[in-house]
């Protein structure tokens, strides 16, 4: 029985074999060797080349291409001829308005009149008849007639025009510049308004030259010199599709300005006459634009960024 069972074991190991025997020819075929042996002469050859070439490549753009370095703020575009604010000088209801928003307005022109003691109309109208009189002989000689016929002394003349003024001063809202009426909020009659408060905005026709003001943080600040690039890309207007205005470094304040964010000081910027982008999109200007500004330091080579942290260790060592 034994011998059976060793007949059988004999015969599975005699058809293992052959497999096994196959298994090892191939591994130790020449084909099979060569791959896992030694790699061939050209590749090493033509590896180092290229490795050569692109370390020669990199080399060679690092003396070439610029990285800059750059100080970031924001920007506030300002104009020559800034809006004015009107504000109530005294407290009381809005008895009139002559304008509306948007409104294109004259110096001079009355806009509104808060509400008094003195009949507004009476009054508009003596002040409209005194400013007609083209010069003081004229107006001399018209208040003369007229209170010679009331009656009325010249001392009383000069009291009553005072108090005219007085009044004028106290309740009459007048545009100071010609431009554009701005409400900054909305404003009815019979609103109540307190002294000091803005009751409208002129803004000018003629925005005149246009500036911006950049608060830059303390940090990197002593690199900053006039004449500096200045990349801005406005708020108003998306740089990827309207393009980035350049302007130059003009100023730096050497007086800063102290906010919750932090501390900051004031960078005025040079900018040309038309906000005309690198895409040559001209921008509008609209009051208080805003954007993100970028001052280039200077233009550096990349092999110098890269020496840079060794030369400041040798350096700190001496």
């Amino acid at each position: 029985m034994q011998n059976r069972e060793n007949h059988h074991l004999q015969q599975e190991n005699s058809e293992e074999n052959p497999n096994k025997k196959e298994n090892s020819i191939e591994l130790h075929s020449p084909e099979i060797q060569e791959l896992l042996g030694v790699p061939p002469r050209w590749i090493i050859r033509n590896g180092i080349a290229i490795l050569l070439m692109v370390v020669l490549v990199l080399v060679s753009g690092s003396f070439i291409f610029r990285y800059p370095e750059l100080v970031y703020g924001r920007i506030t575009l300002l104009s020559e001829n800034l809006p004015v604010q009107v504000a109530a000088n005294s407290n009381g209801q809005i008895q009139a308005l002559f304008a509306e928003e948007n409104q294109q307005v004259q110096a001079g022109e009355i806009i509104g009149v808060i509400k008094s003691s003195v009949n507004f109309e009476d009054a508009l109208r003596l002040m409209a008849k005194l400013d007609s009189f083209a010069n003081y002989n004229d107006a001399h000689k018209a208040v003369t007639e007229i209170f010679s016929a009331e009656n009325y002394s010249l001392e009383e003349y000069q009291s009553l025009s005072n108090k005219l003024k007085e009044w004028e001063h106290a309740f009459v809202l007048k545009a100071p510049v010609s431009g554009q009426i701005v409400f900054g909020e909305h404003r009815t009659v019979n609103q109540y308004v307190r002294s000091g408060d803005i009751v409208f905005t002129v803004v000018p026709d003629e925005t005149g030259k246009i500036s911006g003001r950049i608060l830059a943080p303390a940090i990197g600040l002593g690199k900053i010199e006039p004449g500096q690039q200045v990349n801005i890309k406005v708020d108003n207007y998306p740089f990827m599709e309207y393009g980035i205005l350049s302007g130059s470094v003009l100023s730096i304040s050497k007086i800063p300005v102290v906010s919750e964010q932090g501390t900051f000081y004031p960078v005025n910027v040079d900018l040309p006459d038309k906000l005309v982008t690198n895409y040559n999109r001209e921008l509008s200007y609209s009051l208080q634009m805003q954007g993100n500004a970028e001052i280039i330091i200077q233009n550096r080579r990349v092999i110098e960024l890269l020496i840079e942290p060794l030369s400041s260790m040798f350096k700190g060592r001496k």
